[in-house]
């Protein structure tokens, strides 16, 4: 990710940077895509979800073209759905291949393997027959950050980040309360967007935020990841339902939801242990504290440029 929102330099002036600096990754991930659209297109739907973290994080600083944005950008990111999924299915297949208990599980994987990466070909060529890259570049060009209206008053930049950490934290917090309710596939699916977001934004504060250091940076990163495993499997669970019978058959079906469930459960067990250790902190006094350290860093940095002026 872009390197984080630095205190010392103005603070629409930091956010144009950001954006800026992302946008231009998820274009050349665009690029990257014609001659490699696997790496291609997930790159750019990373960098994309980067940038609707940095709105969701600044929205109350201007609310109607915040939202403006992220709506774009949501629209971008679904014209690389296709593909990208298809090829988070054959990411998928291979895990499972790892993790097969017996041959009957094995041979099952192998075919299934073989017919998503047959429909991943197919979706990818799809993609760079057609328009997908084209558009996808042509709303990426159409952002303007000159539009973004942001204040310089230290205060307001302070209170602006200490909403969306709020937010951000307040929203994985009800993720997390519903999926220990009622365990759900959506439930988790919701905790996973809710996670990956503010694990970009705690990022994008990492000079701010209390409490979280590399080590736990890093454990956000993994729970994210363990989050997305699970959610791959659901996927993956919810296909074979419907079309398991034409892929490989209905015995290799039985066989191949009865491994996914059982590294499912797997991996819900320890996504809701972790969730426990990661999740903790209460929102508001954390975003209190990042505001204020926010304060106090852009004053200080600005009273000794005064001063050397």
């Amino acid at each position: 990710m872009t390197s984080p929102i630095d205190p010392r330099e103005p603070f629409p002036v930091e956010i144009r940077r950001i954006v800026s600096d992302e946008t231009s990754k998820a274009v050349a991930a665009l690029e990257t895509a014609r001659t490699d659209p696997r790496k291609g297109f997930h790159e750019c739907r990373k960098a994309i979800k980067r940038l609707r973290a940095v709105w969701r994080l600044i929205r109350s600083g201007d609310e109607p073209y915040c939202r403006v944005q992220d709506a774009r950008l949501r629209d971008t990111a679904r014209l690389l759905a296709g593909p990208r999924e298809a090829s988070a299915l054959v990411e998928t297949a291979e895990r499972l291949a790892k993790a097969a208990r017996n041959k009957e599980e094995a041979r099952a994987v192998a075919v299934l393997q073989a017919r998503l990466e047959a429909r991943r070909s197919a979706s990818l060529e799809t993609a760079l027959g057609g328009r997908t890259v084209a558009d996808a570049t042509a709303a990426l060009s159409r952002l303007d950050f000159t539009a973004l209206r942001l204040p310089e008053a230290f205060e307001d930049a302070a209170e602006i980040l200490r909403t969306g950490a709020r937010k951000a934290m307040r929203r994985a917090d009800l993720a997390l309360k519903a999926t220990r309710e009622t365990g759900k596939a959506e439930a988790f699916h919701d905790l996973r967007k809710a996670v990956k977001a503010l694990d970009m934004q705690t990022r994008l504060l990492k000079s701010v935020w209390p409490a979280m250091g590399k080590r736990d940076r890093k454990a956000m990163e993994a729970f994210g990841e363990r989050l997305g495993e699970l959610n791959d499997l659901n996927v993956m669970d919810d296909l074979l339902a419907a079309e398991g019978a034409e892929l490989v058959g209905e015995e290799k079906t039985a066989l191949l939801r009865d491994l996914i469930a059982a590294g499912a459960r797997k991996l819900r067990r320890r996504c809701l242990r972790d969730a426990g250790k990661l999740l903790e902190q209460r929102p508001a006094p954390v975003a209190r504290k990042i505001g204020n350290r926010y304060f106090r860093r852009a004053e200080k940095a600005f009273r000794h440029r005064d001063m050397a002026a």
